[in-house]
């Protein structure tokens, strides 16, 4: 038999072991949303802090553009065109054959770049070459394209070439005219 000092011990374990669930329980989705609480006032932080760095980040972009600016008005529209093909036929299977310097005019206060190359490939890729250059890139229009298939009689094959023709033109302020 269990005397009374220790009924009440126990009694008062399993009182203490019963507040201690409830309270668990009760409270179990307060402390979850404290420290929810306490994570949001973290990034509060963050987004008062977010116009500075905004700005912060728009200075070295500035300077950044700034930077490459100076170097991009030396680039050439033949620079240009060369990255552009080589980007190209690292993606698409061309090949490169002919690449000769520009030719330009100058009529009425107006200067007129015309750009020549020759690529070899299939049709496919020299059609995507052609659309790429009319209808996404900025820096040139297509006046003319010329495709010739060749034929190999040792080898039985076929090879087909276009000549492309681009132009330019720039106002004497150096604006550009597609």
């Amino acid at each position: 038999m269990i005397n009374y000092s220790t009924r009440i011990r126990l009694a008062l374990i399993a009182f203490l072991v019963l507040v201690f669930i409830c309270f668990k329980v009760t409270f179990k989705k307060t402390i979850q949303l404290r420290s929810e609480v306490m994570q949001l006032r973290e990034k509060m932080v963050d987004f008062k802090n977010a116009p500075f760095l905004k700005l912060k980040y728009e200075h070295d972009l500035n300077k950044l553009n700034a930077f490459f600016m100076s170097d991009s008005s030396k680039i050439t529209n033949e620079q240009l065109l060369l990255n552009f093909l080589s980007n190209f036929s690292s993606h698409d299977k061309i090949t490169l054959i002919d690449f000769p310097r520009s030719i330009y005019q100058d009529k009425a206060g107006m200067r007129i770049q015309t750009n020549s190359f020759s690529a070899e490939g299939n049709f496919e890729n020299l059609l995507s070459l052609v659309f790429e250059l009319e209808r996404k890139q900025k820096f040139c229009k297509v006046s003319s394209v010329k495709m010739i298939a060749k034929k190999n009689i040792n080898s039985k094959t076929s090879k087909l070439t276009a000549t492309l023709y681009l132009r330019t033109i720039n106002q004497s302020d150096n604006d550009v005219i597609n």
